[in-house]
């Protein structure tokens, strides 16, 4: 059945664009369709906010009918509001990817994506529930253990829990951010041999020539990419095109398909990267656009700059779309720099984390207290529980409820609820019920209502029956009115 629904109903993809948080959107899925990619997933989304909140269930279900195949990303840590979040997302997908992979603190903090990886048991149950709840095929994204052995059986139990496709993302849980370092194909490799299901591969895929290298090596089914697309979305076309003409071609289908501002901002940033590196003037201007217009203008004048730079490269031959000499304003990936201890061996890592610890000096006050709360758990009503363990908020059961609110609930949620019922929280600093019976007004305006009762308490030049004129007479009326304001 696995291998069926890889071929009949996803079509034997090769190339996948990789479920990406505010940016795999529909405008963005639709355009990379367009530029050679098989198939997509959305962004991931949360379960249980998913089953809860329709306005949310709205924004993450759009979608067309040409945005096909298409797998509904979730996160989730109980098996019941996976299954539901499942059922309420069948109608509007091809099948439904659990997130195993995420590494990033929000997910450690939620308690999901590669958080899991110790709770085998509930990962299998969230499965075996969803796949019994609905009919369409559940998948899972993971990344590897340390061990080998360990990331094999991982594998082989999602596979008998009924996960239909398995897509293994080459890198430990520790490796995101400034440590995401190199993936590791041979862990993609031996999971490929040793499962029976399909398997698509993610990790070092930034040209053409990487997606080709990867399904050679690891014989996987298909490879999954997410930065390299993000800054050149042309990446399964093989080509390395102009920035501008991907910027173009993605501002043209966020006018077909309405994104969020913040969403195409980021893709914005990150196709128009090395030419914002050279005209470093206009990064604050795009990043302050406080609309879609004011976004396309920035971009409009990037496109100028960097076509005027263009004519006089190709002009001198010095236009390449070769890997290692392409010029700035074509689309090229990213590379993190390399990291302090990049290359040296362990024993020299340590030596010299040694020799820091020996020169480091006394510890101050502050840092000893700052410490000490962190040993404890933080600061807070819970200073022995860490955050992980934090109690949910009592609206959205999502996140934790902040310490010092007075109805035990998050900051978005109390914020929601306190502005539809009027109500204080001084815990959070919401004071609705205050300011609409006693409004607080700034600084400034009381200076002002200081100044004019002053000025109308002090007496006019009729009240003082003074008729000013020209001349002498201006002294002597002065005088008088200085005498009377004085007595």
């Amino acid at each position: 059945m696995a291998q069926q629904f890889y071929e009949d109903v996803l079509g034997s993809p090769k190339h996948i664009l990789a479920p990406m948080v505010e940016q795999s959107l529909l405008a963005f899925r639709m355009m990379s369709r367009e530029l050679g990619s098989q198939l997509a997933y959305t962004p991931m989304w949360h379960a249980g906010i998913f089953v809860r909140d329709k306005k949310y269930r709205n924004e993450a279900i759009e979608s067309t009918p040409k945005d096909r195949p298409l797998l509904f990303q979730f996160c989730a840590n109980d098996p019941e509001v996976f299954a539901n979040a499942c059922a309420l997302a069948e109608p509007h997908c091809d099948g439904v990817d659990l997130n195993l992979g995420c590494p990033q603190v929000i997910a450690q903090r939620g308690h999901y994506g590669a958080y899991l990886m110790e709770e085998w048991d509930l990962v299998e149950k969230m499965i075996q529930t969803a796949c019994a709840r609905i009919s369409k095929p559940i998948t899972c994204k993971i990344r590897v253990y340390d061990s080998l052995e360990k990331t094999i059986e991982y594998a082989k139990r999602l596979e008998r829990a009924g996960a239909k496709i398995i897509t293994v993302h080459g890198r430990e849980r520790c490796q995101r951010g400034p440590l995401t370092g190199i993936a590791n194909w041979d862990y993609i490799k031996a999971v490929k041999e040793n499962v029976s299901v399909p398997v698509f591969a993610n990790g070092n895929i930034q040209y053409l020539r990487d997606v080709e290298r990867c399904l050679e090596y690891t014989k996987v089914d298909g490879v999954m990419t997410a930065e390299g697309a993000l800054y050149n979305p042309a990446i399964f076309t093989g080509r390395q095109p102009c920035t501008w003409e991907m910027a173009d071609m993605y501002l043209k289908y966020v006018d077909t398909y309405p994104t969020p501002l913040g969403s195409v901002r980021g893709h914005l940033f990150r196709m128009w990267h090395h030419c914002l590196s050279k005209h470093l003037d206009l990064r604050v201007p795009m990043g302050t656009a406080r609309s879609l217009d004011d976004l396309k203008k920035v971009s409009q004048e990037l496109k100028e700059r960097s076509q005027a730079d263009a004519q006089k490269d190709i002009e001198a031959g010095l236009d390449s779309e070769e890997p290692g000499k392409l010029p700035y304003w074509r689309c090229q990936p990213y590379v993190r720099p390399k990291q302090k201890n990049a290359g040296k061996r362990p024993l020299e890592i340590e030596s010299e984390e040694n020799e820091k610890s020996k020169r480091k000096e006394k510890k101050s006050k502050k840092k000893l207290l700052h410490e000490k709360r962190h040993e404890r758990g933080g600061k807070g009503v819970f200073p022995t529980l860490s955050k992980d363990k934090w109690p949910l908020c009592l609206i959205c059961k999502a996140n934790p409820w902040g310490g010092k609110c007075s109805f035990k609930r998050c900051k978005t949620c109390c914020r929601k609820v306190a502005l539809e019922e009027v109500e204080d929280c001084p815990g959070h600093r919401l004071y609705f019920k205050s300011n609409l019976t006693k409004p607080r007004t700034d600084k400034a305006t009381e200076e002002m209502e200081e100044i004019v009762n002053v000025s109308a308490q002090t007496p006019t030049d009729a009240e003082l029956g003074i008729s000013v004129g020209n001349g002498i007479g201006d002294v002597e009326n002065k005088k008088l009115i200085e005498n009377t304001c004085v007595s």
